[in-house]
Order: C-alpha cells, then structure tokens, then sequence
C-alpha cells in the first residue's frame, strides 16, 4: 500500500487550537489503516501524535525534511499550512483541508482542496489569525478526505 504523510496541525494563536484544525482525524486515519497504508504524522516538538499513526517525524531539519517527502512519500493529508504549499513545489500529490481559509485564495492547483462549504469561511481572508475561533463545525466529513485520497492516489498509478 501507500506511504502517506499526514500534517494535522497548524500553528496555535494564543495557545489555543487554530481554527485551521480538522476534527476528525481519528476517523481518517482509521480508514485509511484499514486500507493497509503506513501512516507518517509530521510533527513539532509539542505536538501530540495522532493515535494510529505508524510513525512520527518530529523537528527534522528542513532540508532533509523536503528530501525525505520527496523520496518517500507516496502522498499527503494535510490542514493549511506549510505541507500542501511545500509539496506542490516539489511534486508530491496530495489533500489539503480547509475550514476557515478560502481554498480558492490560499489552495494550490497541484492538490485535492476540501472544504465543508464556504458557508465557514472567516470574513477578513487576509487578515491576522489571532480571533479566529476553531469550529469542528467547519470540518468536512471523513468520508470525503478518504475519497479524495484514493483519487489522488489513483492518478499515480
């Protein structure tokens, strides 16, 4: 099966959970188990892992970070944040999961964008992050991150 490197954090504001975060990872990473792929969570040193997932690569340098996902990822799930911007530079395919941030603004063509609806997103696309408040409420349903996963994982074959 696949090698598929999640990133599910976006940084804090204030030490409170961003309102980029996605409320069913559990969900997602036992589908996607369940389908036998190995699961590589990239993490800060204060992030928690996710239950279930096989590995965890915590605060490897950049350099070799880009060079690791280069060469052995097959593909990604990842919130906004740095993973699906660094991945569509580098040719990696994968998922990127919005809540508040409009994909259409912020996504990259190269990646699978998914948002619940727009419906969610905050009104002051460019502005700070700093009041913005996470809402599980604005996260799409597992179901459709483990669709658009097989899809993308579909084109590489």
């Amino acid at each position: 099966m696949s090698r598929i490197y999640i990133s599910p954090y976006s940084r804090k504001i204030n030490s409170m959970i961003n309102a980029k975060s996605y409320a069913y990872w559990d969900d997602v990473i036992a589908g996607l188990k369940k389908e036998g792929h190995t699961l590589v969570q990239l993490a800060f040193v204060d992030e928690v892992a996710l239950a279930g997932v096989d590995e965890i690569v915590k605060d490897k340098p950049f350099p070799e970070l880009e060079k690791e996902i280069k060469e052995q990822c097959d593909a990604f799930i990842a919130v906004d944040n740095f993973m699906p911007h660094l991945c569509a530079n580098i040719g990696v395919p994968g998922v990127a999961i919005f809540t508040v941030s409009d994909p259409n603004k912020f996504g990259r063509k190269a990646n699978k964008n998914l948002i619940k609806d727009n419906a969610y997103l905050r009104p002051d696309q460019y502005g700070t992050w700093n009041d913005c408040k996470y809402n599980p409420d604005a996260s799409i349903k597992p179901e459709k991150v483990l669709q658009a996963i097989k899809e993308v994982l579909a084109t590489k074959k």
